[in-house]
C-alpha cells in the first residue's frame, strides 16, 4: 500500500512539473502557420537546446509533410525535456503518419490523461480511427474539437477537426442506410464551408471539397468536374500529399482515362507505400468508396 501510494505521489509531481514546463502549443501553432523553414531552422541553429525553437521547427517539418525530419527534431526536444507534452505528441504524430497506429495511440492517449485540453492529441487519434474505417470514432474524437471554443484551439487544428469531421460524417452517411444518408450526409457541406473560411487554400481544405464533389451521391452535390478542379489544384500546390493523388486517381478512372489514374496510384504508393487510401483503390476493397463502382 505504501509503494502504490508513493508511486502516486510521484507520479502527482511529475505531472505538476510537467504541467509547469508546458509551452503555449496554441500559439507556437499558430506561428508555425506563418514561419518557413529557412526561419525555423535559424531560429535552432541560434539555440540547440530551446525546447519552443525545437517544437515551432518540428510543426514546420509537419506542415511540409517531411515527417521523418521532424521525428528527429521532436526526438531532439524530448532529450532536452523528457516530459513535454508537446513533445511526446509530435513523437506520436510522426507515428502515426508511419502508420504506427498502437504505439501511437499508447502516447495519445496518455496525453489526454495528462492534458484533457490538448487538442492536436484528439485530431490525431481522429486521423488513427479513419484511416481503420472506425468513421463513428474518428468523428467522435474530431467532434471533440470542434465543440471547442475557437479561442482555446489553434486555427490549423481547428480546421482539420471540422475536415475530419466531415469526412467521417460522409463515410458514415454513404455506409449507412436512408435514415443515416440524410441525419449525416447534410452535415458534411457546412462543415466543409466551415473549414474553408478558416483556412481557404489549405491542402487538407481542397482535398476535402474534392472528395465531397467525387463521392457525394448524385442530386446532392456530386460534381467531377469540380473534384477534378480541386484535387488537380491540390496535387499541384502540395506534391507530397498521396491520398490526394489518390483520390485524383478515382476521378480520372470515372472519366476512362486509364494511363493518368495508374499514375496518379502510382504516385501516391511512391510517396507513401502504406498510405490506405491508395492501398484500398489498387485493391478495390472500396472500405473508403469507390465512386466508379455502384455500391449499393
Amino acid at each position: 500500500m505504501k509503494r502504490v501510494t508513493s508511486c502516486m505521489i510521484l507520479c502527482a509531481a511529475l505531472l505538476c512539473n510537467c504541467r509547469c514546463l508546458a509551452l503555449d502549443w496554441k500559439a507556437l501553432h499558430e506561428q508555425a502557420d506563418r514561419t518557413d523553414l529557412r526561419t525555423a531552422l535559424m531560429r535552432v541553429d541560434k539555440d540547440p537546446r530551446s525546447v519552443p525553437d525545437l517544437y515551432l521547427l518540428g510543426l514546420v517539418y509537419l506542415e511540409t509533410y517531411q515527417p521523418d525530419k521532424a521525428g528527429e527534431v521532436f526526438g531532439r526536444l524530448l532529450s532536452v525535456d523528457p516530459q513535454s507534452v508537446e513533445g511526446i505528441w509530435g513523437k506520436a504524430e510522426v507515428m502515426r503518419r508511419d502508420h504506427r497506429y498502437d504505439q501511437a495511440e499508447d502516447l495519445l492517449v496518455g496525453i489526454i490523461e495528462i492534458d484533457p485540453d490538448f487538442c492536436p492529441a484528439y485530431l490525431s487519434l481522429a486521423y488513427i480511427r479513419f484511416a481503420q474505417a472506425r468513421f463513428e470514432d474518428s468523428a467522435n474524437y474530431a467532434l471533440t474539437v470542434v465543440r471547442k471554443n475557437s479561442r482555446d484551439v489553434d486555427t490549423s487544428t481547428y480546421a482539420r477537426a471540422h475536415l475530419i469531421y466531415a469526412g467521417a460524417k460522409g463515410m458514415i452517411s454513404y455506409f449507412g442506410g436512408p435514415m443515416s444518408h440524410f441525419i449525416n450526409g447534410i452535415i458534411v457541406m457546412p462543415t466543409l464551408r466551415e473549414a474553408q473560411e478558416m483556412k481557404p487554400d489549405s491542402p487538407e481544405v481542397l482535398f476535402g471539397f474534392g472528395c465531397y464533389y467525387l463521392l457525394a451521391p448524385r442530386g446532392m452535390g456530386k460534381n467531377i468536374r469540380l473534384a477534378q478542379y480541386y484535387l488537380e489544384r491540390l496535387v499541384e500546390d502540395e506534391p507530397l500529399f498521396p491520398d490526394g493523388f489518390a483520390r485524383l486517381a478515382q476521378v480520372y478512372k470515372i472519366q476512362g482515362d486509364q494511363k493518368r489514374y495508374e499514375q496518379m496510384l502510382n504516385t501516391a504508393l511512391e510517396l507513401d507505400p502504406r498510405c490506405e487510401l491508395a492501398l484500398d483503390i489498387k485493391n478495390g476493397w472500396c472500405r473508403f468508396i469507390c465512386p466508379e463502382k455502384k455500391m449499393r
